[in-house]
């Protein structure tokens, strides 16, 4: 970064979310995976609420290719995004 140059609002984001995320992960171990459930479904009501998220299909993972789709070309969060459903 340039002398004179901030931190994007995005980075500086990510930092945020990755720092809650090793936390959790430091303090709970595999047991924080037990919360990526109810945040995803948080995340999920928030888009649809705020961001008019609209997402469709007849199989799990066509709905969560297309939530992926969104993040990527719409919300431009990241350059790749991949969502895939394991057991429940």
């Amino acid at each position: 970064m340039e002398e004179g140059e901030g931190m994007s609002y995005t980075r500086f984001l990510n930092i945020i979310i990755y720092g809650l995320e090793k936390a959790m992960w430091d303090m709970l171990g595999e047991s924080s995976l037990a919360a990526t459930s109810q945040i995803g479904k948080s995340m999920l009501e928030i888009m649809k609420k705020e961001l008019a998220l609209k997402v469709s299909g007849e199989k799990e993972q066509d709905v969560l290719d297309g939530i992926a789709k969104r993040l990527v070309e719409d919300f431009k969060i990241a350059d790749d995004v991949s969502i895939i459903k394991k057991d429940n």
